[in-house]
């Protein structure tokens, strides 16, 4: 939309009260606002439905974007009354970030009640209410905290569902980059190097050497491309050991050197 404001920020906020004998349903493909919405169920139950259906309990959070293939509201076998606090959130790529999260977590997210991210969703509420006055760029800051505690909310819980090996591929998989030492990775995992090895392979269909030299060079690529970043500087960003190592891997993978494949692709 011209002129609308790119920036993170509270869209609207609220709390609801609903017996259970009250019809209470919302189908989110007809709702086309296109914001993101944390939904708390502070007691009772909400029912969410989208690949699946999954009742959101006391200190349980929804999440969900409008539009999109769900729906929720007031189970038709609710037998107490539900109240529940609520966000909508927007922003530019927003609704990407949340969409992810729903996906690497699930949507439906663990949230105590009176715990830090439910005083965060009160916190940006009351930086919503008109009479603050609150700051374009304060709001857009606060919006930002709020959303990275639940990913960090969510990689804790994440992490703390998974077996040590899945934890050390995740490590990988997360940054390729890094100077990874497949040993030194396994024994922080309490794990041996071979099964490591072997589970990732299971997992990513490559053994970890060979699909974290591919991504390296696929970075250096992208740099070279890119940036008129000296060698050196590509080799440090693309998590090459040594120059000589990213000029063999790069010939390996192209058929010249770093600088003519560069002066190629932008046709010198």
């Amino acid at each position: 939309m011209p002129g609308a404001q790119p920036l993170w920020r509270v869209e609207s906020y609220g709390q609801e009260r609903h017996p259970p004998s009250e019809r209470w349903w919302f189908d989110n493909r007809t709702r086309l606002d296109g914001t993101c919405v944390f939904q708390l169920t502070i007691s009772g139950s909400m029912r969410l439905v989208d690949h699946g259906e999954h009742d959101v309990e006391s200190g349980q959070a929804a999440l969900f974007r409008h539009p999109a293939e769900s729906a929720y509201g007031m189970a038709g076998d609710a037998r107490e009354t539900l109240l529940t606090e609520w966000l909508t959130l927007r922003g530019a790529g927003l609704s990407e970030h949340w969409q992810v999260l729903a996906e690497v977590r699930g949507p439906v997210l663990s949230v105590p009640i009176d715990g830090a991210i439910h005083h965060a969703m009160r916190h940006l509420t009351q930086l919503a209410e008109p009479r603050r006055r609150t700051g374009v760029l304060e709001m857009a800051a606060a919006v930002q905290a709020f959303v990275l505690q639940l990913w960090e909310q969510a990689t804790v819980a994440r992490a703390s569902s998974q077996r040590p090996v899945e934890q050390a591929i995740d490590a990988m998989l997360a940054a390729p980059t890094a100077p990874w030492s497949l040993k030194s990775l396994a024994d922080q995992h309490g794990i041996s190097r071979e099964h490591l090895a072997r589970a990732f392979h299971e997992r990513v269909g490559e053994p970890p050497a060979t699909w974290l030299t591919a991504q390296r060079v696929k970075r250096a690529l992208e740099l070279l491309a890119t940036t008129d970043l000296p060698i050196r500087a590509v080799r440090d960003q693309a998590g090459f050991a040594s120059s000589h190592t990213l000029i063999r891997r790069v010939r390996a993978h192209t058929g010249m050197s770093p600088m003519a494949w560069r002066e190629q692709r932008r046709g010198g």
